[in-house]
């Protein structure tokens, strides 16, 4: 089975029965994706969909076609991304859309994965179909128009350092260039919320519940300005400092509205930043689950509790330890402040951090350089682990001769190695 089978296979066991639909429907025929560089082809599809939306005018329905083609373009990598950690190619010749009689798509699925699961050769990849797809000159042409002006640079057009811009102005530029580009990820923001089971730690919680609210939000239809939407729609007090502004507006837009694409950035980021710790996880995925996920619970728990508390040295009742560990902290940190009083390589500046003086390089005598090539010569060069092993492999007893700091031996009837069995005690 290749890796793009096995990623399919997980994908569909981690996702719910409802969203399994974007990546697999019975009966719809697959088409390989390189059928939308067909114009004959492509003028009957949105001939079609006229029909059934009812418009005549060409231009609206190949937008309308393209947003939901383009769809089907990202979802399979984006789904595999996030279950199992899978690149799949983004390649037109690596994807199959399932297809409708009447022009539409259901789904489709990626048939190879990249040789190495980058998130920046994805990127590249998908940058390359979408640029074979739209257009080369289309996407210079769109260059053109949205070209920063000299002295910015970056994704998203931040002044360089040292321009003699301060560093929140270049945040603040950065994050307003990145909602210009709401677009390109509402499309996932919209389905990733239904389709990916996600759980939170106490920290995480709130972030989620935006997370999964964010699909309402972004098909909310507004009375209100273009791009504005009531601020009851909206956790308010998970919008941080540097998003207040393009979230709020500045100065506040009128009846407290917010801006909807701002607000879907500031909750993307921050779910990002929460995935990453761990805060948040995908309990399908082998990548992004929390490590909470794999603890034990109730009857497991209690059933190898005493083992594990008497192999760790334990006790039953933690509060005894964690105040002993409470008072060691405690006295550490007395003793580093009562340092830093006549210690003078050490600061603590007006902004509550602590300044290092630097340090002079010492330079090494040369009976040290002289020693290191004399210790570098007599180590074997194979890893001292492999030459233990091995000796083990020949000598079964030696094993017996190693014990824990603690203790304790092992509780395992044999121990497997990649030389051979160790027999028991």
């Amino acid at each position: 089975m290749t890796r793009a089978l096995t990623s399919l296979a997980g994908t569909l066991a981690a996702i719910p029965d409802s969203a399994r639909i974007l990546l697999t429907r019975p009966g719809d025929t697959e088409l390989p994706a390189t059928v939308i560089q067909d114009r004959e082809w492509l003028a009957g599809q949105i001939r079609l969909r006229g029909q059934i939306w009812g418009i005549d005018d060409r231009r609206t329905l190949a937008t309308l076609w393209w947003y939901s083609a383009s769809t089907m373009l990202v979802t399979p990598g984006i789904l595999a991304i996030a279950t199992d950690g899978t690149c799949l190619s983004p390649r037109l010749d690596h994807i199959d859309i399932h297809h409708q009689p009447d022009s539409r798509f259901s789904g489709s699925h990626g048939t190879r994965a990249l040789p190495e699961d980058d998130l920046g050769a994805f990127a590249a990849e998908l940058r390359s179909t979408l640029g074979t797809v739209i257009g080369q000159q289309q996407v210079g042409r769109w260059r053109a128009r949205h070209r920063r002006p000299r002295g910015h640079q970056g994704l998203a057009g931040g002044p360089r350092p040292g321009s003699g811009i301060s560093r929140g102005t270049r945040d603040s530029t950065a994050r307003a260039a990145l909602v210009s580009r709401y677009q390109a990820v509402a499309p996932v923001l919209k389905v990733l919320p239904g389709v990916i089971p996600f759980a939170a730690s106490a920290e995480g919680a709130p972030v989620l519940a935006a997370m999964q609210a964010l699909p309402d939000v972004l098909a909310y239809r507004s009375r209100l300005k273009a791009l504005l939407i009531p601020r009851n729609l909206i956790d308010a007090g998970l919008v941080p400092g540097p998003w207040r502004r393009l979230v709020f507006g500045h100065p506040k837009h009128e009846d407290g509205a917010v801006s909807r694409h701002a607000y879907a950035f500031c909750v993307l980021e921050q779910f990002w930043r929460h995935l990453k710790r761990r805060e948040i996880g995908a309990g399908a995925s082998t990548r992004w689950r929390s490590p909470q996920a794999q603890l034990l619970y109730g009857k497991a728990w209690t059933a190898i509790r005493g083992d594990v508390l008497t192999s760790l040295g334990l006790p039953g009742d933690p509060g005894a330890l964690l105040a002993g560990h409470a008072d060691a902290l405690d006295a550490a940190y007395r003793e580093v402040a009562g340092r830093l009083a006549v210690n003078t390589e050490v600061t603590i500046g007006d902004d509550g951090k602590i300044h290092l003086t630097g340090l002079k390089a010492v330079e090494e005598p040369p009976s040290l350089t002289d020693l290191r090539k004399r210790t570098a010569a007599m180590l074997p060069r194979v890893d001292l682990p492999e030459v233990i092993l091995e000796i083990m492999s020949w000598a079964p007893e030696v094993a017996a001769a190693f014990t824990a700091a603690s203790g304790g031996r092992t509780r395992l009837a044999r121990v497997s190695n990649d030389h051979g069995l160790l027999a028991p005690e």
